[in-house]
């Protein structure tokens, strides 16, 4: 086969400029603030921290916390993620509070939960941009960034189940950082039509992903799925009912909960291997991410050469962009095990959609037989 020709400038890792790294990807590698700086948060801060106790109090708790005013926070980007991810707690707190969601959040939390997330343009309900990368601390900075040597600030339970369910996918995270540097390496050598770098890019991305994959089945050892679905998991589930933010809006908004969708390293895959683009879901998760993350891979999307496959394929590499679409299959296939194990056998039949309110079965059934139609 004969490539498509096209015509693109050669591309140049920009990571700095999107505020990632070479080393950890999407993660900051030094910690997020885990105290506010201002006083007026303090109480709020109190409450957070103390949301696996008491629990019969917390709306009455929540609803006599002071209002603050939001735009003290504009000008500080880390102090303003913790504050998104203390008041996305407290907003999911009170809207789950009982089995009936509390649609109406009250203006004294709504208000500015709203304002901060209208500044960080993302949605106003707790995501994982704020629970797994602003939700973390060292135990030991003179250790790897591993599970077992990190904590989290915040959590609903307490438990050490539902800390590893948000530092699991972050290490994730973690593991996936190669594939930043590998993408800019894969698209320049595709212009520049040399095959050894191109296998030496989709080695990466095999080995990587193999990485990924084996620690997603770390959340077997650490979490447990009673404890996760009747526990914790409700906190992290969509407005499904709406929520109506006093002070700001009559209007009942719909968003999703936090869910592995909103994955920035995930979401890169796609985009570079030019998958499950048209899923009207998968659309929908972009809004959910960090402004920095989403830019970046809407950057990537636009540098991806053309006549991508036909390409990899001309060049002589398809056995190897057909491995690493098979480690994706397997990566997706893990997750899809993960939300049965999770979610489905809890559930009954009953709550079996995942947090972020899609028919869990199908939608991941759905991402590995389109991925699987991505082989060469």
């Amino acid at each position: 086969m004969v490539a498509k020709c096209f015509q693109k400038s050669a591309v140049l890792s920009p990571l700095s400029s999107f505020k990632l790294s070479s080393t950890h990807g999407f993660i900051n590698p030094n910690p997020p603030p885990s105290i506010p700086k201002y006083p007026e948060l303090f109480p709020h801060y109190e409450l957070a921290k103390s949301l696996a106790s008491e629990t019969s109090t917390i709306p009455s708790r929540i609803k006599n916390l002071p209002q603050i005013e939001a735009s003290i926070l504009f000008d500080d980007p880390e102090q303003l993620e913790l504050t998104a991810l203390i008041y996305g707690m407290l907003v999911s707190s009170y809207y789950w509070a009982s089995p009936i969601p509390s649609v109406n959040i009250p203006s004294n939390i709504g208000v500015p939960f709203w304002k901060i997330c209208q500044y960080l343009n993302r949605p106003p309900i707790l995501n994982i941009t704020s629970l797994e990368f602003h939700n973390f601390s060292y135990k030991s900075l003179a250790q790897d960034f591993h599970p077992d040597n990190l904590d989290c600030l915040f959590t609903f339970s307490g438990t050490s189940d539902e800390k590893y369910f948000y530092l699991i996918p972050l290490y994730v995270e973690y593991l996936g950082a190669p594939l930043l540097e590998a993408a800019f390496d894969l698209f320049s050598s595709i212009e520049q039509r040399n095959k050894e770098e191109i296998i030496k890019a989709l080695k990466i991305f095999k080995k990587t992903i193999q990485k990924m994959t084996g620690a997603l089945n770390l959340m077997y050892e650490k979490c447990d799925p009673g404890i996760f679905y009747f526990g914790f998991r409700n906190k992290l589930k969509s407005y499904e009912k709406g929520a109506i933010f006093e002070g700001i809006s009559e209007d009942c908004e719909i968003y999703s909960g936090a869910s592995a969708a909103q994955s920035p390293i995930v979401r890169l895959i796609d985009i570079i291997f030019n998958l499950n683009q048209e899923h009207k879901f998968i659309s929908k998760t972009y809004q959910y991410l960090k402004k920095e993350h989403r830019n970046f891979i809407f950057f990537m999307n636009e540098k991806r050469p053309s006549f991508l496959r036909e390409n990899i394929e001309d060049l002589g590499a398809k056995n190897e962009w057909n491995e690493v679409i098979d480690e994706i299959c397997k990566f997706r296939e893990t997750h899809l095990k993960l939300a049965y194990n999770y979610i489905i056998a809890p559930s009954q039949g009953r709550d079996n959609k995942g947090t972020g309110g899609s028919s869990l079965e199908q939608f991941l059934n759905t991402l590995i037989t389109s991925t699987r139609r991505s082989a060469l």
